[in-house]
């Protein structure tokens, strides 16, 4: 769907590169909006109820975007999807912090995050083929392709445990969290966490504005750095492909010589070769580089992953995971404007990444005062 939707817009409307990014921006405010309650909402009406209600409303949405033919009703579409995706994304890391066996936790996300990558590398690789012929044509058959998913991704939920020993239902859940002030629990919450908490939301900013730099801009390379598209899209693809494995790799890696530790080897590696990649025009050095960069982030993501899941034991990782995906929506707003700042005042793209691995090299040295 984060693939289709600045397709539609482009080709559909005629939307500009402006306007597409606040087209695209249009969900994660609404995720904003919602991350935090629906992650508390879990907490009293179970995670596997949650997921799945998410996903069975998520699922059919798909069918109706190719009879969206207005751009109001474009923009209505994309808040329902982020709306709607709240029920699913917070949940989801909640259920998986809930899974984790003692001192796992890191190489469980490592898996997840792993997998996460897959899919998003595969989504717009499945997709790109479909509309190769014609978007008009092949749009239905993306749709039909996102509803199997979304329906397919129930089944295992149905053999997973839930969590949640004591539930209500979706009425009385809804009743207690609006009682209790949509957001004050969570932020309540996530407040007992304490340094550690702040810690993992200042690093969770920072991994999250690099992942939306790069997803946003690295394409954009060629023209400056005379590359063909092709070089690119296959820079693109070997990027996604080493965070798969990196990741589950980063996620055993941080069990054993500790969490912080990693975390902060991650950033700093991600963060030197970041700020190389900026310099290269070799394809080879390009290719190296970037595939540095990936095994740092790839280390990074899963320590930090594992050190909320082990510091919010015995609290609601509903309100906690709601929080955590709150800053990652945020991170996706804020970091493409960065890197529109930037380049509006630099030479170039290439300057984007050059401050980003500085920001990440910078970003290691507060953790440093950090016990594991």
């Amino acid at each position: 769907m984060w693939f289709i939707l600045p397709i539609f817009a482009s080709v559909k409307f005629g939307a500009d590169l402006i306007l597409v990014s606040i087209l695209i921006a249009i969900p994660y405010f609404g995720s904003l909006v919602f991350d935090l309650p629906m992650g508390t909402l879990s907490d009293y009406i179970g995670r596997k109820k949650s997921i799945i209600a998410g996903l069975v409303l998520l699922a059919p949405l798909g069918l109706f975007l190719p009879y969206v033919g207005s751009l109001e009703m474009f923009i209505i579409f994309t808040i329902v999807f982020g709306l709607l995706s709240t029920l699913v994304l917070p949940v989801a890391r909640a259920l998986i912090m809930d899974l984790c066996p003692p001192k796992k936790a890191a190489e469980y996300f490592g898996i997840t995050l792993g997998l996460i990558t897959l899919g998003a590398a595969i989504g717009p690789l499945g997709a790109g083929m479909l509309l190769e012929n014609s978007f008009d044509a092949g749009l239905s058959d993306v749709m039909l392709l996102y509803v199997i998913c979304g329906l397919v991704a129930i089944v295992p939920l149905l053999f997973v445990k839930e969590t949640v020993k004591v539930r209500q239902s979706m009425s009385s859940g809804l009743k207690k969290v609006t009682k209790q002030g949509l957001f004050l629990p969570a932020i309540k919450e996530f407040g007992a966490l304490k340094r550690m908490g702040l810690m993992v939301v200042y690093v969770t900013l920072i991994l999250t504005i690099i992942d939306s730099i790069i997803w946003t801009y690295e394409p954009l390379i060629y023209g400056e750095k005379g590359l063909s598209a092709s070089f690119v899209g296959s820079l693109l693809f070997v990027f996604t492909f080493s965070l798969v494995i990196f990741q589950i790799l980063g996620g055993f890696i941080a069990e054993r010589l500790g969490k912080m530790r990693v975390l902060m080897i991650g950033l700093v590696l991600a963060g030197v070769f970041m700020a190389l990649f900026s310099f290269q025009t070799d394809e080879t050095m390009l290719m190296l580089t970037a595939l540095l960069t990936s095994l740092g982030l790839a280390l990074a993501w899963p320590a930090v992953s594992g050190v909320i899941t082990e510091i919010s034991v015995n609290r609601q990782r509903g309100s906690i995971a709601g929080v955590w995906n709150f800053f990652m929506d945020l991170a996706y707003l804020i970091g493409p404007v960065m890197g529109g700042v930037i380049a509006a005042f630099s030479t170039g793209v290439s300057t984007i990444f050059l401050v980003m691995g500085g920001l990440l090299i910078v970003s290691a040295l507060p953790l440093f005062v950090m016990k594991e």
